[in-house]
C-alpha cells in the first residue's frame, strides 16, 4: 500500500523576507539528500529520503547516489500561506 505525503513550504516569517515568487526544493543527490527522520509504529525511527525515478516520486530509506540534484518548484509563495511543492509516495509495510 502506498501513502502519499505532501511536501509543503512557505517563505520565512522574518521581516526581511516579505514575498517570494516561488521556491526550489532540491533533492535526490549526494550533495542534497533531503533526509529526514520518521517513525511509523511499531518500527523505530529511520532516515528517509526524497527520491524520484522515471515513474514516481518516492520516500525511501535508501540514500541517493546521484551527483546532479533534482528539483521541484512551488507556486508563488507568501509569508502566511503554505504551498505544495510535491507529493511523495511511501510504501507502507
Amino acid at each position: 500500500m502506498l501513502e502519499d505525503i505532501p511536501d509543503m513550504t512557505r517563505v520565512t516569517t522574518s521581516p526581511a523576507c516579505t514575498n517570494g515568487s516561488g521556491l526550489h526544493l532540491y533533492y535526490d543527490a549526494v550533495s542534497r539528500p533531503s533526509r529526514f527522520g520518521m517513525e511509523i509504529a511499531p518500527n523505530p525511527m529511520r532516515d528517509y529520503f526524497l527520491r524520484s525515478d522515471s515513474s514516481a516520486d518516492l520516500l525511501t530509506d535508501t540514500s541517493p547516489t546521484a551527483t546532479d540534484a533534482k528539483y521541484k518548484d512551488s507556486p508563488s509563495v507568501s509569508r502566511t500561506t503554505y504551498k505544495e511543492i510535491g507529493t511523495w509516495s511511501l510504501a507502507v509495510e
